[in-house]
């Protein structure tokens, strides 16, 4: 069956011009093109759409609005903001209901290319549920002593992008929710960002104080019902795992953007766990906070639950947020580097690497 998938524009020719770009698709994609916000929403009432790809500023209901109105009804849809102007204020508003933020007018072959990928990612969530977990995921949990520490860095006197740097670095949920930002257009940016500091960087204070403000930053402490020793676990894993798989590239004479991508993807190896940890909490009745956990008794524990392991969903939301390609291959199939698109990929094979030392040293610590 044909994905749908509908655009939205509030001007005419722009529409046509999409509908003859796309026409190259019309066997694999089941395409409406729709003027306006409040002409699209009384379509979704009827016709459920696989992907949204909206423009942002349009009369009456604009973009951000209309975003957040079907993420409300149809929380498994692939949400795309394009727009040629990035008004702060605006944008702020879609940072929670918009995947990625592309600028218009954009590079067509690209933006077909992110939307069948991860329409193919989708395709291997087995439930319509995980395929909400992922989509309907604004920001990762993020400790409380990281949130604190991020504060303290930005609310300063003097403020350090050195210091929220470091923060950002050593945070999977926010060292995700920097690199979607960063790597999508929503800030004027959309760069190639290969790692957290950069992203910093790029944004800057002005933009990271509201972001922090407007609780665009999930603390996990607000998550309902988590299970804070498989959260604790998962994070102090990923921030072992960025160290291993910079090691596993750099003994593998990976080149230096491959050393910083592979630590990015060892840091993020798990956050499809971050997913389940604040979407699925009863995946993990069994396991009792404030006791040793075991990552193999978890895996199968999500296997049991969900019929589906954490690298599928986070590779899932990897690339629903734009991600670097390499890191977002790298997370989906570290444990079978053998299905990915590029086996041969140095960033996956440094985190295949990084995750059988890892496994080999528990292991060698039960014994």
């Amino acid at each position: 069956m044909p994905a749908r998938v509908i655009f939205v524009d509030d001007e005419p020719n722009i529409l046509r011009g999409l509908q003859r770009t796309f026409r190259r698709m019309r066997n694999e994609w089941d395409m409406d093109f729709l003027e306006g916000g409040e002409a699209a929403l009384k379509h979704l009432a009827d016709n459920p759409a696989d992907v949204i790809v909206s423009d942002m500023r349009m009369p009456g209901i604009d973009g951000a609005q209309f975003l957040t109105e079907a993420s409300k009804t149809h929380p498994e849809t692939i949400r795309i903001i394009l727009s040629g102007e990035a008004d702060r204020e605006m944008t702020f508003r879609t940072v929670g209901v918009s995947h990625q933020f592309l600028p218009k007018p954009c590079n067509t072959d690209d933006l077909c290319d992110k939307i069948q990928r991860s329409l193919v990612a989708k395709s291997q969530l087995p439930t319509l549920d995980l395929q909400i977990a992922a989509s309907s995921t604004a920001s990762l949990p993020v400790s409380d002593q990281a949130l604190q520490a991020l504060k303290a860095s930005l609310e300063s006197a003097s403020p350090s992008l050195e210091d929220a740097a470091e923060v950002f670095g050593s945070d999977p949920g926010l060292a995700s929710k920097i690199l979607q930002l960063a790597n999508s257009a929503y800030f004027g940016i959309g760069q190639s960002v290969k790692n957290p500091a950069e992203a910093v960087k790029l944004l800057g204070v002005d933009i990271l104080r509201p972001l922090m403000d407007k609780g665009c930053f999930l603390s996990a402490s607000e998550v309902p019902d988590l299970n804070t020793a498989v959260f604790a676990h998962a994070v102090s894993q990923a921030q072992s795992m960025a160290d291993l798989a910079s090691k596993a590239a750099t003994d593998a004479s990976a080149s230096q953007a491959e050393i910083e991508l592979a630590q990015v993807a060892g840091l993020l190896h798990n956050i499809g766990r971050l997913i389940i940890c604040a979407k699925s909490p009863s995946c993990y009745a069994e396991v009792e906070s404030g006791v040793q956990i075991d990552p193999a008794t978890v895996g199968q524990a999500e296997e049991k639950t969900l019929n589906c392991a954490q690298t599928a969903l986070g590779g899932y939301l990897a690339l629903l947020w734009g991600l670097p390609d390499a890191v977002c291959s790298a997370i989906a199939h570290q444990s079978a580097p053998q299905d990915a698109p590029d086996p041969q990929d140095a960033v996956l094979l440094a985190l295949h690497s990084a995750r059988q030392t890892q496994i080999d040293g528990q292991s060698e610590a039960a014994a």
